[in-house]
C-alpha cells in the first residue's frame, strides 16, 4: 500500500465514522425530545393560537415602532427647520 492510498483509506474511514456518530445523535436527540427522527413534530390547536397571539402581538409592535420612527424623522426634521430658522 504505498502513501496515497492510505491517504484515502484514513479519509473514506473518517467519513464514514462522522456519519456514523451523526445518524445516531440525530436518533438520539429524537427519541429524547419524544419524537420520530422520520417524522416532523406534532403542532397542536393550542400552540397555533399561542403562535397567532404572538404573531398578531409583534405586528402590533412593528405598527408601533414605524409610527415612533416615522413620528421622529419629521420631528427632527422641524427642530432642523426652526435652527435654520433661528
Amino acid at each position: 500500500m504505498n502513501m496515497w492510498e492510505a491517504i484515502v483509506l484514513i479519509v473514506v474511514i473518517t467519513s464514514v465514522a462522522k456519519t456514523v456518530r451523526w445518524r445516531h445523535a440525530r436518533i438520539a436527540l429524537s427519541e429524547h425530545f419524544g419524537q420520530s427522527p422520520t417524522q416532523p413534530p406534532t403542532v397542536t390547536t393550542a400552540d397555533q393560537a399561542a403562535l397567532r397571539r404572538e404573531v398578531e402581538d409583534l405586528r402590533n409592535r412593528i405598527k408601533v415602532l414605524e409610527r415612533i420612527v416615522t413620528d421622529g424623522r419629521q420631528s427632527q426634521d422641524l427642530a432642523a427647520e426652526i435652527e435654520r430658522l433661528r
